[in-house]
C-alpha cells in the first residue's frame, strides 16, 4: 500500500509519483495534464500530502494526524498555496508575480517543502509565464510546483522545457463503473451508463450520478426515442421543445442519443442483450430495435452526429435542431 491507494485508475501515475517519494528525486516543477475530472487535483492533494507529512509511515503513506496532515485537510497549510482564475477568464501576471514570484524566497514554516498548485495553468497569459520562468529557471531546493492544465498545447516552450510533463490519460469505462460503486453504491448497470457519457472523467461522472436533473433529463430522452418510431411528423416537430429547454445540456442530449442508437445497433447484429451498454433499457432495446432496419439506425446515427458536430463548428443551435428532427420525417 502506498500514498496513491484508493485514487481512480493512472497506475503508472501513481507509481511514478511514489518513486520518486520513495527515492527523494522529486522534480521542482510538473504539469500534470488532462481532461477536466480525469483525477490531476486529487493525485495533486494525494502527492503533497505525502511530501509534507512530518511523521509518514511505512512507503511514506501519510500518518493523517501530523500537524501538516491536519492543516492540508483543512485547506489552511502555510506552506500550500492554491492558485486559480479568481473569476476571470485567464491567469495574469499579478497572481505569478504576488502569489508566488514575491513569496518563494521566505522558508517554508512547518514543512521540508513549500507547494504552488497552479490550477488552470494553461489560461496563463503569455507575460504571466514569463514571470513564473525564473522560478523554474532557479526555484530554492524546497519549492514544488505543481501545474494542473486541460493541455500542455498553451504553454510557451521555455516553460514546457524545465517542467516534467505527466499525461493523465481519460479512465477506462470500467474504472469509473468500480469507482461509482464503491463512492455512490450505484448499480454497476447506472454505473456503466454514466461512465458510458462520461468520457473518461470520473468528475464528470460523479456529477451526473447526483444530479436530479440528469435523472430527469435520461427519463425524458429515453421516453421520446422509445416512442419516436410511432410519432407522427406534428410530434417529431414539436420535439424542438425538448431540446431548447435542455440547451445547457447539449452534449448530454447527444451523447445519449448516440448511445441509443448504438444499442439498438448492437442487439440487432448480436440478439445479445449483454452487448448493450444500457442494460437497465435492455428490454426496451429489445422491442424498439424490431422498428428499425440497421440501415435506418446508421443513417439516424449519422445524423445525430452531423447535428452535433455542426452546432459545436458554430451553427446556429435552433435551426440545426430543426434540421435533425426533419430527417425523421
Amino acid at each position: 500500500m502506498n500514498v496513491f491507494t484508493g485514487i481512480a485508475g493512472h497506475e503508472a501515475i501513481r507509481e511514478r509519483l511514489a518513486a520518486a517519494i520513495n527515492q527523494d528525486t522529486i522534480s521542482h516543477a510538473y504539469l500534470f495534464e488532462g481532461i477536466e475530472g480525469v483525477g490531476k487535483h486529487t493525485m495533486a492533494h494525494a502527492f503533497i500530502k505525502a511530501l509534507l507529512c512530518t511523521e509518514p509511515q511505512a512507503q511514506h503513506m501519510p500518518c493523517g494526524h501530523c500537524v501538516s496532515c491536519r492543516t492540508l485537510e483543512s485547506g489552511n497549510h502555510p506552506d500550500v498555496s492554491w492558485i486559480g482564475r479568481e473569476g476571470k477568464n485567464s491567469l495574469g501576471i499579478r497572481q505569478i508575480r504576488e502569489r508566488i514570484v514575491a513569496d518563494v524566497h521566505t522558508q517554508p514554516y512547518q514543512s521540508a517543502y513549500k507547494v504552488y498548485v497552479i490550477e488552470d495553468a494553461d489560461t496563463m497569459t503569455p507575460e504571466a509565464q514569463n514571470a513564473l520562468l525564473k522560478t523554474l529557471e532557479e526555484p530554492p531546493s524546497y519549492v514544488v510546483l505543481i501545474l494542473l492544465a486541460a493541455s500542455s498545447t498553451g504553454f510557451l516552450p521555455t516553460i514546457l522545457s524545465r517542467v516534467v510533463t505527466i499525461r493523465f490519460q481519460p479512465l477506462q469505462n470500467d474504472v469509473i463503473v468500480q469507482a461509482l460503486e464503491e463512492r455512490l453504491k450505484m448499480d454497476p448497470e447506472q454505473g456503466a451508463v454514466t461512465a458510458a457519457l462520461s468520457r473518461g472523467s470520473l468528475g464528470y461522472a460523479l456529477q451526473l450520478a447526483t444530479s436530479k436533473d440528469f435523472a430527469q433529463l435520461r427519463a425524458e430522452l429515453s421516453e421520446i426515442l422509445t416512442q419516436l418510431p410511432e410519432m407522427r411528423p406534428p410530434q417529431i416537430l414539436k420535439l424542438a421543445d425538448f431540446f431548447d429547454r435542455y440547451k445547457d445540456k447539449q452534449d448530454t442530449v447527444f451523447s445519449l442519443i448516440k448511445l441509443w442508437y448504438r444499442d439498438l445497433l448492437m442487439y440487432r447484429s448480436t440478439h445479445d442483450l449483454e452487448t448493450l451498454i444500457t442494460k437497465d433499457a435492455a428490454e426496451t432495446i429489445r422491442t424498439v430495435s424490431a422498428s428499425y432496419t440497421t440501415e435506418e439506425l446508421l443513417r439516424q446515427f449519422s445524423h445525430v452526429q452531423k447535428a452535433e458536430d455542426a452546432i459545436r463548428q458554430g451553427a446556429q443551435y435552433a435551426f440545426t435542431i430543426d434540421w435533425l428532427l426533419s430527417t425523421y420525417i
